[in-house]
């Protein structure tokens, strides 16, 4: 299963492309939190202090993840969260 992210994760984060495979194959493509497949490239969330990979997440999963995270919440206080805007963004869709 191959990305264009593989250089630039492989650059970056010091993955291997047998490392970012695994990655893509144990999230089945998918993103890590919303689980859906997208049509492009999955980015990379590290873990700066621990030095290693959470695992592939969406464009739009990220920065979110991101911005909730540096707020000091709890993991169980963001994943709730992050499920409560996934869930008014699909009624949005639906309209």
């Amino acid at each position: 299963m191959k990305t264009s992210c593989d250089k630039y994760a492989v650059g970056c984060y010091g993955l291997t492309p047998e490392q970012l495979n695994r990655c893509l194959r144990i999230q089945d493509g998918r993103c890590g939190i919303c689980r859906r497949k997208r049509p492009y490239r999955l980015l990379v969330d590290y873990d700066h202090e621990a030095n290693e990979v959470l695992g592939l997440l969406c464009r739009q999963c990220k920065p979110i993840k991101d911005h909730v995270v540096s707020t000091g919440l709890s993991p169980f206080e963001f994943f709730r969260r992050l499920r409560a805007i996934s869930l008014l963004s699909r009624r949005k869709a639906r309209g």
